[in-house]
């Protein structure tokens, strides 16, 4: 309490519960009037609470591990990050199985890279402006759950969830780049009237239910996912987005996504060798991938003349196409595994003579072998 600048590192707390369920002082670490703080790489389970934050600001909680705390006043509760009243704090990169992180009262604060399993899922109630960034979540009753909120929500994937984002009695959020897989319902309409943003104004989100087709190849759905009467994704994606950082280029942190059917895997960028590889893999049919990267990145590494190869050959269907920030690359190839690389289209140019140099002198010795 009224603490500043401290580090909770590396502890394990576990049955903290103030001795008796009426109790409810206790937990694994409260924060109260705090600010400026550090919690990092610790394990707490089977407290009232795993981690508190209350009227506490500009404090970090990371890479903690926090599996089934429980609130014994309501038996099967869950209590794993709970952050209240609270604004401008960071909580990332945690690990939380069979808990929960709710965000109530509070505004600004940064909630990204999480992964819940099994648990509460995340929940935002009486705040805004708070940023929900690529956190996983899977295998929870519900998702995402809202309750007077105006937050943005990008990048997360809601996987296997009996619902994926619930909503209640709360508009003016926004969606867009988030994953939602094989949920039950993906997002149930309320008894209220709620009316939120599904699209940045340029692309929205994947939909594992959504039917429409993509008959002009920019990895963009022709037609609107419709949600309910009042909310629409305008730009559904025809597959999951892959964010990858990039690096800072003339002083600014870049990303590059890839839309793609396939798994993504072994991504790089190298500056020096002006390339970008990764791995697509997939099991039948035809594998696309649509690449957007900023045009300082494009400019500055391959003067904007840049060739695709599929495992050194050409893909069978490319397109590209830019706009005022971002230059974006679709390509299709058969599903298998492949290694894909971007590079300068002079480059390329000299690989297909060397190709056939290297295949010919391969079976001149192959001949001279025989005889």
């Amino acid at each position: 309490m009224n603490s500043s600048n401290c580090i909770i590192k590396n502890n394990t707390a576990t049955n903290n519960y103030g001795g008796h369920p009426d109790l409810r002082i206790g937990g694994g670490i409260l924060l109260v009037d705090a600010n400026s703080n550090t919690v990092i790489n610790n394990f707490l389970t089977k407290n009232i609470i795993g981690i508190s934050l209350g009227r506490s600001y500009n404090n970090m909680v990371i890479q903690n591990i926090i599996v089934e705390n429980r609130e014994p006043v309501y038996g099967w509760m869950e209590g794993g990050i709970e952050v209240g009243n609270s604004d401008e704090n960071i909580i990332a990169n945690n690990t939380i199985i069979k808990d929960y992180i709710i965000v109530s009262a509070s505004c600004r604060n940064t909630i990204k890279g999480n992964v819940i399993l099994n648990g509460g899922g995340i929940g935002t109630g009486s705040g805004f402006d708070n940023m929900f960034y690529r956190n996983v979540i899977s295998g929870c009753d519900v998702g995402f759950t809202m309750e007077q909120a105006r937050d943005f929500f990008v990048g997360n994937l809601i996987v296997n969830n009996t619902y994926g984002i619930f909503i209640h009695f709360s508009n003016g959020s926004t969606f867009y780049h988030n994953i939602l897989i094989n949920n039950t319902v993906q997002v149930p309409k309320d008894v209220y009237p709620n009316v939120n943003v599904w699209d940045n104004g340029h692309e929205g989100n994947y939909w594992s239910n959504y039917t429409g087709a993509d008959l002009d190849m920019d990895a963009i759905g022709d037609t609107p996912h419709m949600l309910d009467e009042l909310n629409m994704d305008r730009y559904p994606l025809m597959a999951p987005i892959n964010i990858f950082d990039a690096g800072t280029w003339n002083g600014v942190e870049q990303q590059i996504h890839i839309i793609s059917n396939s798994t993504i895997m072994n991504f790089q960028i190298n500056k020096t060798q002006a390339k970008i590889s990764f791995n697509v893999t997939g099991e039948t049919g035809l594998g696309f991938c649509r690449a957007t990267i900023s045009n300082i990145i494009v400019q500055e590494m391959w003067n904007k003349n840049y060739t695709v190869l599929v495992d050194d050959a050409e893909p069978i269907f490319m397109k590209n196409w830019t706009d005022g920030t971002s230059t974006y690359i679709y390509f299709t190839y058969q599903h298998t595994e492949h290694m894909v690389i971007i590079i300068p289209e002079f480059i390329s140019n000299m690989l297909l003579p060397l190709l056939m140099l290297t295949t010919t002198l391969s079976i001149f010795f192959r001949k001279k072998l025989k005889h």
